[in-house]
């Protein structure tokens, strides 16, 4: 059976097991001990072994052929795995009748298929005593081929360093870190990875605060540089360190590590100067409720895909989904006669496992009848409630022809890559890059300007999935530099009131101060200015 491992994508710095690699793989234990044989280095040599995710994407790598790869002594090419594989030497099998060349033929050990080479007697003769001796072929290339020359002109690219020898203890940090969002697991381990690259790969148990104190620095040394140097920005930088002090107040409490200080966390802790010091990061764009109809309007409907591509991006504005729930929603999520979605964390990929109802947004019905329309579309295509709302390229050109009950559920995107393609074509007809997370900020934004009470803020937060709306305030829907100068420039221009000051103005034309009073004087002052501001604007029209 032919195996092609191009489409797997281990992550770089997480660490497997030897069941996560086969799971990973979709391989058995037995080709996973074929892969150590052939150059699959695990982290350390104690068992069960563990693989970290740089090490398999280095692996796997190396062993794809290019056109220009030459193979070594011992080595056959696999035209189905496409992969150089060192083959067992029980299969090998040699036909010397065309001397001086021969004939050799053996058995792939990832796929069990027929592979073949035409090799020299030189070579022929290593082959046969690894035959006799039972002695990998990879240890002929590795002890008696020639060493390389190294003339040229073109450097290599120094790989950078793969350190694992705290594999074992991050791969414990892993299983306690399941209570998290993938995405989130994945930062805190960067942030981690960067730690220990800045240790040269030195023990987590020898932690000192020395070290702690060093790579704050230079976190902050980066936070000064522009990005184009290199640099980092403040946000990036505030959580590198949040993670890593999480990291380490749970790092004392494992056995082997309470010796380390339990001061170790503040040693991470910014310095509140010198993170104000750096120049708040520009507002994220996001498209006005009167853009995105106009994007959803502009984008092309000629074929299923642009269909598909339209229906998605309106739906990102109507629910205000995440772009990986909106790729694994299928039609039974959609509820047109509620108008409403189920953000169902059992059944679609949900950031956190949130689930609730989200209620289509007001104000957004002409992305409602598109939406709408997609769905009776698919209906009448012979889609069942369980089929994918959004389906991948492949079923939309091939529409199903059996009853729902009667075949296998048509599949969900597995990644975000077409929602993103869907909102490249639709920030082209406004001529501004958006991204699909920004329908979230356009949303937020709107229910700034239509809620009035605590109450329907706390709804409209709700609906966004968000535990409170603190978070929809602090992170969603900011003001650009722009609107934040319009609006105060707006203030002093029409010269706003407090309500104290209405009370005060409006008492002071109904004769209601004494005339010697405090605030009288500062009602008198109030009413010359707003005299002054009302002329100077009738001047300027």
């Amino acid at each position: 059976m032919s195996r092609s491992y191009s489409s797997v994508r281990p992550k770089v710095d997480r660490v497997y097991s030897v069941a996560d690699v086969q799971e990973l793989y979709q391989v058995c234990r037995n080709t996973v001990s074929n892969w150590v044989r052939a150059g699959l280095h695990p982290s350390d040599k104690k068992t069960p072994q563990v693989f970290r995710g740089a090490e398999l994407i280095r692996f796997h790598k190396s062993r794809s052929l290019k056109d220009s790869f030459r193979l070594s002594e011992g080595q056959f090419k696999c035209m189905r795995c496409k992969i150089a594989v060192y083959p067992d030497p029980t299969t090998i099998s040699i036909d010397a009748r065309h001397a001086p060349r021969c004939w050799v033929l053996a058995t792939c050990p990832d796929c069990g298929g027929q592979i073949q080479k035409i090799t020299n007697v030189t070579e022929c003769d290593k082959i046969r005593s690894c035959i006799d001796t039972n002695m990998g072929l990879r240890q002929t290339h590795e002890t008696n081929a020639p060493p390389r020359a190294g003339i040229g002109k073109i450097k290599a690219k120094a790989a950078k360093p793969i350190y694992t020898t705290n594999d074992r203890l991050i791969q414990e940090w892993q299983i306690y870190a399941k209570r998290h969002d993938e995405k989130t697991i994945d930062a805190h381990l960067r942030a981690i990875r960067r730690f220990e690259a800045s240790m040269k790969g030195g023990r987590f148990d020898r932690i000192t605060p020395y070290a702690c104190n060093a790579f704050r620095e230079e976190l902050l040394k980066l936070g000064r540089l522009n990005k184009d140097a290199g640099g980092l920005s403040r946000s990036t930088i505030q959580h590198i360190a949040s993670h890593l002090g999480a990291f380490v107040s749970w790092l004392v409490e494992q056995d082997g590590y309470r010796r380390l200080k339990p001061t170790l966390r503040s040693y991470f802790d910014l310095p509140r100067g010198e993170v104000s010091r750096s120049l708040a990061e520009e507002a994220r764009p996001y498209p006005t409720l009167e853009q995105a109809a106009k994007m959803v309007d502009g984008m092309p409907t000629v074929t299923p895909r642009q269909i598909r591509d339209r229906a998605m991006v309106a739906t990102a504005f109507v629910c205000g989904f995440r772009a990986n729930a909106l790729a694994s929603l299928r039609i039974k999520h959609v509820d047109l006669a509620r108008k409403c979605i189920v953000h169902d964390a059992r059944e679609i990929r949900a950031k956190n496992g949130k689930s609730y109802r989200a209620h289509w947004f007001p104000r957004t019905e002409p992305m409602q009848d598109v939406l709408q329309a997609w769905v009776e579309e698919l209906a009448e295509a012979g889609f069942g409630p369980d089929d994918a709302l959004f389906p991948p390229d492949k079923y939309l050109t091939r529409t199903p022809h059996l009853a729902p009950e009667q075949r296998n559920h048509v599949p969900t995107l597995r990644s975000i890559s077409a929602v993103t393609e869907a909102f490249r074509v639709a920030s082209e007809v406004v001529g501004i890059a958006f991204t699909p997370h920004s329908a979230r900020h356009t949303l937020a934004a709107l229910g700034r300007h239509l809620c009035r009470t605590a109450r329907a803020r706390k709804a409209w937060s709700d609906n966004l999935g968000h535990e409170s709306e603190i978070t929809t305030d602090r992170y969603y829907g900011k003001l650009t530099d722009q609107e934040r100068e319009e609006e105060v420039c707006a203030l002093r221009e029409t010269g706003a009131l407090t309500d104290d000051e209405k009370d005060r103005l409006l008492e002071y034309y109904e004769h209601k101060l004494p005339l010697d009073s405090d605030d009288f004087k500062q009602a008198e002052e109030l009413s010359n200015r707003r005299r002054g501001l009302i002329k100077a604007r009738r001047k300027q029209t």
